[in-house]
């Protein structure tokens, strides 16, 4: 048997320590950035490995992506401390292999996986499946002696209550440990109300503390690993409101009074299926089936001077996507041209190499400097080997029209309209702004956020103009507005 070398001594915070000894069957811990979540499942995969052997659990997020680059290397990174290394055949000898079939010699686990892309096995047959939310099928039907689940507010609670939860079952009374059976979950403030359901869980701590453990804790709860040098840094560079969510752990509420009545982050959101690879080490992110490779691409913009963005949309059969955004701000000195070129480098593959381009009409005005932005937008993606269509159009209708129209977009009663769906991963700051939107006393959209240089420019209404403009200017025409389209000459590569 392969004996694990001396372990180092580890610092745990007060939280850390209460949740490592927390025995009921459900533990959640809904914790501040760097509040070391990730650190504690290591610890607590560490103990199922000593206590259970040949025992299989599950490790699940959101998707593979998150686990790979995220929590994993966190959770490796304790059982390096307690002595445990990595075995790789022919290089180095250790306690356990990833994404592939573990030494003949080594104990068997009791239910063995068919395969290995996505397993971590332990020389003792301690197995751990690695199960990826946005592939909730493949997790179907499994069992497991417990498990934890990271970001937890970005799954669906569906998910968890049909697929996860119910796969916790079998070999009752085989380990004496609290571990057996236990299900783990980690997160922060959800920013989204999808996530709102963990709350239920906070309330049936209350109710039912014998089985259900529910604890909080804030940045600050482990300033001694972070410094506190740079936790001010943390805290300086961050506005208000994400200070408190992302850290203080105040709970985020959308708007009292609406301007997207309609819009429903629950519905309105969808999850971009991840491409993955196998390799030596098992499964890898190969890229976003997403991401555009052919065919001309819409885009959109909104231009604030301190803030600009710009929107990728998608549209396929009677359903429109935002599949990506992108920002830039004074702060970081960035531009427009800074913003055109992050799409660039981002759409590198595309072999159209052509956009379409909508957006804010002021756009088309003329500046001091003797060209328009949209000029210069399309100069910048010119000298980058892009061509591009200008179809921005004038808005229409008044105030109160026009809110009406986009909320009936949102409550999809009207069928000659599409479905409007946000990328969850890469839309995020999009979806935050549409909850946070505000309606004024005469119906009009309140813009005292986009004047408040403290507050989030990202959250603000900026993305929710960008989304406005898209929606108006490209399928407007189906609601029989008028239009004064003055559409722009195509701005081609010579």
């Amino acid at each position: 048997m392969i004996m694990a070398r001396k372990s180092k001594r580890i610092y745990l915070n007060k939280k850390q320590q209460i949740f490592l000894q927390a025995i009921q069957a459900t533990i959640a811990w809904m914790g501040g950035r760097g509040t070391g979540k990730s650190s504690i499942e290591g610890f607590c995969q560490y103990d199922c490995f000593v206590n259970m052997p040949r025992a299989k659990t599950f490790f699940s997020s959101s998707t593979f992506a998150q686990m790979l680059t995220k929590t994993l290397p966190a959770v490796i990174k304790i059982w390096e401390a307690h002595g445990l290394k990595e075995h790789i055949p022919g290089q180095q000898n250790g306690h356990y292999v990833i994404g592939r079939r573990p030494p003949s010699n080594w104990e068997t686990c009791r239910q063995p996986p068919k395969k290995y892309m996505n397993v971590i096995t332990f020389f003792n047959g301690y197995t751990i499946e690695l199960l990826s939310m946005d592939r909730p099928d493949l997790a179907r039907g499994g069992s497991y002696d417990g498990g934890g689940l990271d970001e937890a507010y970005n799954v669906k609670e569906q998910d968890y209550s049909r697929i996860l939860l119910p796969s916790i079952r079998g070999n009752e009374g085989r380990y004496k440990t609290h571990r057996h059976q236990q299900l783990r979950l980690y997160f922060s403030v959800p920013w989204m109300g999808k996530g709102d359901w963990l709350y239920k869980l906070e309330e049936k701590a209350k109710s039912n503390p014998d089985e259900v453990f529910w604890m909080e804790s804030r940045t600050e709860d482990n300033i001694a690993v972070i410094g506190e040098k740079a936790f001010r840094r943390m805290k300086d560079s961050m506005n208000y409101l994400d200070y408190l969510v992302e850290c203080e752990n105040q709970r985020f509420t959308k708007s009292i009074d609406p301007y997207y009545y309609s819009f429903d982050d629950t519905h309105h959101t969808y999850r971009p299926q991840y491409l993955y690879k196998e390799t030596e080490r098992g499964i890898a992110v190969e890229g976003i089936k997403s991401i555009k490779k052919n065919g001309p691409i819409d885009i959109c913009f909104d231009f604030g001077g301190y803030f600009n963005c710009l929107t990728v949309w998608e549209e396929l059969l009677n359903m429109v996507y935002m599949t990506n955004s992108f920002s830039t701000d004074a702060l970081n000195n960035e531009n427009v041209d800074k913003l055109v070129r992050k799409f660039c480098v981002a759409y590198a593959d595309n072999k159209t190499k052509h956009v379409n381009i909508y957006g804010e009409y002021h756009g088309k005005d003329e500046r001091a400097e003797g060209e328009s932005l949209y000029d210069r937008v399309i100069r910048i993606f010119n000298s980058l080997g892009w061509s591009c269509d200008l179809c921005v159009t004038e808005p229409a209708g008044d105030t109160m029209t026009r809110r009406e129209i986009i909320n009936e977009f949102y409550a999809e009663t009207n069928p000659d309209l599409p479905k409007v769906r946000f990328n969850v991963d890469t839309c995020r700051d999009p979806i935050i702004s549409h909850n946070l939107a505000k309606t004024k006393h005469d119906g009009r959209k309140s813009k005292l956020d986009e004047k408040n240089r403290s507050a989030n420019q990202a959250h603000a209404t900026h993305f929710t103009d960008n989304a406005d403009y898209y929606l108006l200017q490209k399928f407007g025409h189906r609601l029989g507005l008028i239009v004064y389209r003055s559409r722009g000459r195509r701005a081609g590569v010579a």
